[in-house]
């Protein structure tokens, strides 16, 4: 099984893109689990929930998510 974590995201919507497109292009994974700090300091932190949401995925609440 193959599990793909993601985490340290802060609103920066092309990193994200990036990473699922090299996951894609890698074969993907079976589950992957979101482990938090997605929005604070970033310059496009409703571009990330919402591609985030798409995934449907677990999403962890990470210490700056809890802050905001």
């Amino acid at each position: 099984m193959r599990v793909a974590v993601l985490s340290d995201i802060p609103g920066n919507v092309l990193a994200l893109d990036a990473v699922l497109a090299d996951l894609a292009a890698q074969g993907g994974a079976d589950a992957t689990v979101v482990a938090g700090d997605l929005c604070l300091d970033g310059p496009r932190p409703h571009e990330v929930l919402e591609r985030l949401q798409s995934l449907g995925c677990p999403v962890i609440q990470g210490n700056t998510d809890r802050d905001l």
